[in-house]
Parts: C-alpha cells; structure tokens; sequence
C-alpha cells in the first residue's frame, strides 16, 4: 500500500492522470486483463503490476517510481482506470530511466505491464501523455530532485576536485608533521652537540692549567 506523498507540487501533478485525455485507448480485453491481473493477489497465477500500487482508501491507486534517493507519486488515477495507471507506469519507466544513476537502461520487456511495443508506441502516439511527463520532469529538475547529465557530470568534478584537495590537505599535514618531527630531533642533537663542546671546553681548560703548572716547575 502507499502512503500519500508529502508533496503538494508533485500531488498535484499526479492527480492530472485522473482526466488525461488518451488518442489511442487500450482494447477492452486487454483493460480487462491488465485490471485482473493487477487488483488478484500476488500468489496468483497471472497477478503483476509493475510500479503501481494502491492508496490507503483503496480508491485510487498511485504510480509510484524511485527517483532522486526516495519513493515519488507521478500519477493517480481512480480503481475503474487502473489500466491506464499501469499504461502510464510504463511510459514512466522508459520516459526517467535516463535519470537513474546506477545501472541506467531502457525497461526490458519483464519489467514493463504491457508490452514493449506497446510503451515504444504510446512514447510516440500519446503526446498528452508525454505532456505531462514532461511537467512531471520539469518540476523534480526545477526541485533539484532529478539532475541532467550535464549537472551529474559537474557534481562528479567537484567531487574529484574536493577530494584531491582533501588528499593534498592530508599529504600536507603529514608532511608538516615529519618536519616537525624532524625539528625535534635535530633541537635534541643540537643540545647533545653542546654538551659534548661544554665537556670538552671544560677539558681543555684543565689540560691548559696542567700545562701551565708544567712550565712553572
């Protein structure tokens, strides 16, 4: 079952499916099929729906699709047009796949409720239905939920651009760190080095006195 989305924007949008208009409707056997099919219960033979999913009041159902990190609704339609939700999902999946990070490619066959051919049609022959796709897309890029290929590649950049910069900072750091290490042992050498001149200072001076007493006698 799916919960109502939070988002009014995108809610609004997919309440559009409920009155769009179709060019080419779906022959009455196979809306007949596709309802079957989607409201049996998943152990039956047969039963499958692809990216729709009943609302809480089992009165609608949502097209539901995983874009930008989380769940979105991108249509509603009420019980008796359920065919045409499962027709939208399809359309759907071929019309966003382009924006899957992992993975992107077309649905398969398996993936969609009709067939192939059917969504490869209805992506030509259905502008309404293209028309509000397209709203669908520009509102999720105008929210920054989806991204352009373009934008992807940019934030990839940056990324690399942060994380060299991240590397340099951490072999800088490193590198301040030996030196600093370095300092420190060259600071012990250099008092043992004075020390050893303090010894020998001091035994100079005896040699010197012994010398003088020496030439006294």
């Amino acid at each position: 079952m799916t919960k109502y989305a939070k988002d009014p924007g995108l809610n609004e949008l997919a309440a559009k499916l409920k009155t769009l208009t179709w060019i080419h409707p779906i022959p009455a056997d196979e809306a007949d099929t596709l309802y079957r099919d989607a409201t049996a219960p998943t152990s039956s033979e047969g039963a499958y729906r692809s990216h729709v999913s009943p609302m809480p009041n089992y009165v609608d159902w949502a097209v539901r699709m995983y874009l930008g990190g989380e769940q979105r609704t991108l249509g509603l339609a009420k019980t008796k047009e359920l065919p045409y939700a499962l027709r939208f999902a399809d359309m759907a999946q071929m019309y966003f796949w382009k924006y899957r990070v992992r993975g992107a490619a077309p649905p398969t066959e398996q993936q969609l409720n009709r067939s192939l051919a059917d969504v490869e049609s209805d992506m030509v022959n259905e502008p309404h239905a293209l028309a509000l796709l397209g709203e669908i897309e520009g509102y999720l890029l105008r929210r920054g939920v989806l991204k352009t290929a373009d934008q992807r590649d940019a934030d990839k950049k940056k990324r690399k651009s942060r994380s060299i910069r991240s590397m340099v900072a951490i072999q800088h750091a490193a590198t301040a760190d030996w030196f600093d290490g370095l300092r420190g042992k060259l600071d012990e050498l250099a008092k043992q080095l004075e020390a050893v001149r303090e010894v020998q200072r001091a035994q100079l001076e005896v040699l010197q006195q012994i010398a003088k007493m020496v030439a006294a006698k």
